[in-house]
């Protein structure tokens, strides 16, 4: 079966495209014949053969299974396929299970990628359906590898808008994996070819990046250059959203410097704009910035009323991790220790409950002091 057909299976098979329209389910169309193609090209061992005999089950997979929901799920909202979902498949097929789920993983991050790098355009029937948290889990050096190969035909071509994304995800891949000062050169690349094709939002989006860096090299006044940089492109640009986040920037490295008053109104600025434009999620993070300072100087009062402020935004946003951050900030405020322990255990639970090695780094440490105590 050729993968064209294959991509018509898993599309008369599914009712999750019910909600797109004609040009975005021809969008996803393409996007998934490319990816079922290097897939399928592949295979999954050095045994033309093993890969023949592979192929053909794994269509069988596709054509009959819940798979095909899961595959279109991949696509929509960034889920990655689960074993335990598809083993009674695996053996139905006689797939071997190991092999099978690596495929479904490869296909996935392949697929994400290329959507990733094909819908950046505000204007591209897909655009906003991926979102840079769908690709948290591609496998880092899959995703070097795959923006590798892309970047010859891209310079070849002259497309200097393609090549310049390439390198920005390269180099947000080199951030992954720790390799900051190879990021810095991907992203100098990047920042470039984002200034020759007058594109201003990757501007200020790479330059951030760079300060990012920049800042936890602990290089703070070169940090700084970028983030202001950053934030009069915004600016000019009439971009909230970016100012907005790059004031906080601003904030975080005077509160490094233990410049206090100017990261308070740093970080006052980026939370009044984030307000504006509907972002509580950063609104939060700020309020929780200027809580975390008005308890370094001693302020209490002034802390409590801030992480106050912070915690509902945080909730409603849906972000556990910061949530855990403000409860656990907010136990060493209060009076009485059972309240104490009562926000320790809730930072405990939600830091758990997002696989963040904080659970036990931090929150189990102060219960044990507390219980203790």
């Amino acid at each position: 079966m050729q993968a064209a057909a294959l991509v018509d299976v898993i599309f008369s098979s599914t009712s999750e495209l019910n909600h797109l329209n004609e040009n975005q389910e021809k969008a996803l169309h393409e996007a998934y014949q490319h990816a079922f193609t290097l897939m399928l090209k592949e295979g999954v061992s050095s045994d033309p053969m093993v890969n023949k005999q592979w192929a053909a089950s794994f269509e069988k997979l596709l054509r009959e299974t819940p798979a095909s929901q899961m595959l279109v799920n991949i696509a929509l909202q960034g889920q990655r396929p689960k074993l335990d979902v598809l083993s009674d498949s695996f053996e139905k097929y006689s797939l071997p299970s190991e092999e099978t789920f690596t495929a479904l993983n490869h296909f996935a991050d392949v697929l994400l990628l290329h959507l990733r790098i094909n819908i950046s355009d505000d204007n591209h029937p897909l655009h906003g359906l991926i979102t840079p948290e769908s690709l948290k889990n591609v496998e880092p050096y899959t995703a070097l590898e795959y923006y590798k190969q892309l970047l010859p035909d891209l310079r070849a071509t002259g497309d200097k808008a393609g090549e310049a994304t390439i390198l920005y995800l390269i180099g947000k891949t080199h951030v992954r994996l720790d390799r900051l000062r190879q990021a810095l050169l991907d992203f100098g690349q990047a920042l470039g070819l984002f200034h020759e094709v007058d594109n201003p939002i990757q501007v200020a989006r790479t330059q951030r990046s760079m300060g990012a860096i920049h800042r936890d090299m602990e290089d703070m006044d070169e940090a700084l250059t970028y983030f202001y940089d950053a934030l009069v492109v915004y600016q000019r640009a009439g971009n909230l959203e970016g100012e907005a986040s790059a004031l906080n920037d601003i904030g975080v490295v005077y509160d490094r410097f233990d410049d206090n008053e100017r990261a308070l109104s740093y970080y006052s600025q980026s939370a009044k704009m984030h307000r504006r434009v509907g972002n509580l999620q950063m609104e939060a993070t700020a309020l929780h910035n200027i809580a975390n300072i008005y308890n370094q100087l001693g302020d209490k009062q002034q802390a409590i009323i801030h992480y106050n402020k912070a915690l509902p935004l945080r909730r409603k946003a849906g972000d556990q991790h910061g949530e855990a951050a403000t409860v656990f900030n907010m136990s060493y405020l209060v009076k009485e220790k059972s309240h104490a322990l009562k926000l320790v255990q809730q930072a405990h639970d939600l830091w758990a409950s997002v696989g963040s090695s904080l659970a036990e780094e931090l929150a189990t440490p102060r219960l044990k002091t507390l219980q203790g105590g």
